[in-house]
């Protein structure tokens, strides 16, 4: 489905046209991106497109093939956790924690390490999957400066 687009408003800023609008998305995204034309937004070229962010959402516009893209924040882990796990003490041996031998009669209780430091970081955002409904995201907001 394509982009439902309302002009609000234009202004000239120097010798560039200025175009507001609010894009409504639909209920099938497509890999890509949506298209979005300079005509789309009363403009002969698109020099440099801003959209702001949306229910969590982050945009791009894809200059060379005029499509707006969509997406979604992700993280990425930087460091890695270990986990040791204790023996526990037994008449008959050592016997490793598990979630069985925990419930051994005769077992004492004991506890598991953790080593390590968790991080976390900003990552690249992730393109939204191709058919993803997001008619929840209306009156997105774009500032598009051209000729």
């Amino acid at each position: 489905m394509s982009l439902g687009i309302a002009i609000k408003g234009h202004n000239i800023v120097g010798n560039v046209r200025q175009t507001i609008a609010a894009v409504n998305f639909g209920t099938s995204y497509p890999t890509g991106g949506e298209p979005l034309s300079a005509r789309n937004l009363a403009l002969g070229v698109v020099d440099n497109l801003q959209v702001f962010p949306k229910n969590g959402y982050m945009f791009e516009y894809d200059y060379t093939n005029s499509k707006l893209k969509a997406y979604y924040p992700r993280a990425a882990i930087t460091n890695t956790l270990a986990v040791s796990t204790p023996v526990l003490a037994h008449a008959s041996g050592a016997t490793a924690v598990t979630s069985s031998a925990a419930t051994v009669p005769n077992h004492t209780a004991a506890a598991c390490t953790i080593t390590g430091v968790a991080g976390i970081a900003a990552g690249v955002g992730t393109e939204v999957p191709n058919t993803t409904d997001l008619s929840a995201l209306t009156n997105v907001r774009i500032v598009a400066m051209g000729v």
